[in-house]
């Protein structure tokens, strides 16, 4: 269980770093002006990767608790 536990403790990280990098970055777009540039383009593949993060944690964690549950 402490395999699950590190899994779960990684996952929170990616999520909390996650939220703090799109209201960075969004705050930043919102000092420069510029919505649909480059750093526009960052913070949707950000978003994206986060989603896509999320879902694949969601699906390990279903996993994890089918085996060891």
């Amino acid at each position: 269980h402490g395999f699950a536990l590190a899994a779960y403790v990684v996952e929170e990280v990616v999520v909390i770093t996650g939220a703090l990098l799109s209201a960075a970055i969004l705050w930043l777009s919102k000092q420069l002006r510029q919505r649909a540039t480059l750093l526009g383009r960052i913070y949707y593949t950000q978003a994206a990767v986060q989603a896509v993060l999320c879902l694949f944690f969601l699906n390990y964690w279903n996993f994890i608790g089918f085996r060891f549950g």
